[in-house]
């Protein structure tokens, strides 16, 4: 089955998002779609897209400096789904699914055990916001303060639910 659009736009536009990167060591001029990049000296900081920044990194030129601890991806919003109430969700940015996959990929590779304890942290974050959500489409809630707190994904999937629960409503309630 092939994963909704939203998803597959997520992770594009965060594979051509701009990432700190830190060069180990002589990086050559090089170019890319016509773009030319570098050159960069070793321990000189700079941006690439994340995709070409993969790319340097396999090939052991340096490092993705990481914005942020990526196991706060799963933790802190899971922490925060577990004390909120069925009507509320936090707020998630909206590059989140596509930034924990990717984590998680990165994670696989590394530590096995890890990763699954992550993983099932995250079904746990995504069991909770999918009722929520389901919850909320239900009964129809169009709150903007609501949906601004839902990931592009996540209202993909509210505005999905919500057209089908209306239809299956009104087909309920026809009466001949």
């Amino acid at each position: 089955m092939e994963p909704p659009e939203t998803f597959k736009t997520g992770d594009l536009k965060l594979e051509h998002a701009k990432v700190k990167f830190k060069a180990y060591r002589q990086i050559p001029e090089f170019t890319v779609g016509g773009e030319k990049i570098g050159p960069y000296e070793e321990g000189e900081t700079f941006e690439v897209p994340l995709w070409m920044a993969e790319t340097m990194e396999e090939q052991r030129y340096g490092k993705i400096l990481e914005d942020e601890d990526e196991r706060a991806l799963i933790n802190k919003p899971l922490a925060f789904e577990s004390w909120r109430s069925m009507r509320e969700l936090a707020h998630l940015n909206g590059d989140h699914y596509p930034k924990t996959r990717r984590f998680l990929k990165r994670l696989k590779k590394l530590d096995g055990e890890s990763f699954q304890k992550n993983l099932r942290k995250f079904e746990d974050l995504i069991q909770r916001r999918t009722y929520k959500i389901a919850v909320l489409a239900s009964k129809g809630a169009k709150d903007e303060k609501i949906l601004q707190n839902l990931t592009p994904e996540e209202k993909a999937l509210y505005m999905k639910l919500r057209k089908e629960i209306e239809e299956w409503r009104r087909e309920a309630l026809k009466i001949d």
